[in-house]
């Protein structure tokens, strides 16, 4: 008994196929294809491997830094939010973001840390979790350079690093 008995939509090894002229034709060409997408299928897991966990040398200072500066502002933003020469309104718009900004950064990079067990939806959520604790880092710090050391540029370095670090995460998001 052969195959062809057995199933009747196997092929039949003695009868050439209608796609031996194809598979003739384009057969070296996907076979490369196929190399080429397992190479770099295993280049982005090594990629993963070795830069997994370096994108927290980023977050973990940035955070704790900005959240620093939120706690610092919470009692005047509802004391007297106009003692700094700033708008009552954008003073604790700031307070906010440099409170919030700091947790969606984290939360986004915590989840961007499980995110193989998550899913698809989830992963996006982490990535915009990400981008917008970013924005609203850059837009708190933007402000401080803005009101308080624009002109002088004296003191204001670790500000422009914390800001250009807010928009790295904007920018790349999780992918960092």
């Amino acid at each position: 008994m052969t195959t062809s008995d057995t199933n009747p939509f196997a092929p039949d090894p003695k009868r050439p196929s209608v796609f031996d002229p194809l598979r003739e034709r384009f057969g070296p060409r996907l076979h490369r294809l196929n190399e080429t997408i397992g190479r770099r299928a295993e280049r982005e897991a090594v990629q993963r491997i070795t830069l997994g966990p370096a994108h927290w040398f980023l977050r973990v200072p940035l955070a704790i830094t900005i959240f620093g500066y939120g706690l610092q502002k919470v009692p005047d933003a509802f004391i007297a939010p106009g003692s700094y020469g700033v708008p009552a309104a954008l003073f604790v718009l700031s307070a906010l973001a440099e409170l919030l900004g700091p947790v969606a950064l984290i939360v986004g990079g915590l989840i961007h840390s499980f995110a193989a067990h998550l899913g698809g939806f989830v992963r996006v959520v982490g990535d915009v979790l990400t981008r917008l604790g970013g924005f609203a880092i850059a837009a708190a710090v933007a402000g401080v350079i803005g009101f308080f050391y624009w002109g002088p540029w004296s003191g204001m370095y670790s500000h422009v690093i914390m800001l250009v670090l807010a928009l790295f995460f904007v920018a790349r998001g999780n992918r960092a």
